[in-house]
C-alpha cells in the first residue's frame, strides 16, 4: 500500500487472512456437502439398480419411484428401502414401504 500508514497495513493484513480462512472454510464446508449428497445419490441409484435387476418395471413405474426417492435424503432411511428392495417379493411390496417412508417423513 502506497502511503498507508501502519494501522492500515496492519488492518488490511489481517482483513486478507480472515478473507483467505473464510473462503477455505467455505470450501471445506462445500466438499463435505458434495460428498454427503454424493452418498445420497448413490444410495438411491443402488436402489433403483436391485428394483430393475429383480423386477424390470415398467418405465412409468420406474420413474415414479425415482422421482419418490429424490424427496428422501435421510442415509439410514435409504439404507433401509435398500434392504426393502432387496427382500421384496415384488415390487408392490417395495412401493408401501416407500410410501410409508415418505409418509413418517412428511409427519414431525
Amino acid at each position: 500500500m502506497q502511503g498507508a500508514t501502519f494501522i492500515e497495513e496492519l488492518f488490511q493484513d489481517k482483513l486478507d487472512k480472515m478473507s483467505a480462512q473464510l473462503l477455505q472454510q467455505g470450501m471445506q464446508q462445500g466438499l463435505q456437502q458434495g460428498k454427503a449428497e454424493g452418498r445420497v445419490e448413490a444410495q438411491r441409484m443402488a436402489i433403483l439398480d436391485v428394483l430393475m435387476s429383480h423386477f424390470t418395471p415398467p418405465v412409468a413405474q420406474y420413474r415414479r419411484i425415482e422421482s419418490q426417492l429424490q424427496t428422501l435424503v435421510d442415509m439410514e432411511q435409504l439404507r433401509a428401502l435398500l434392504f426393502t428392495a432387496v427382500e421384496a417379493t415384488d415390487i408392490t411390496a417395495f412401493e408401501r414401504a416407500l410410501a410409508q417412508t415418505i409418509d413418517t417423513q412428511e409427519k414431525p
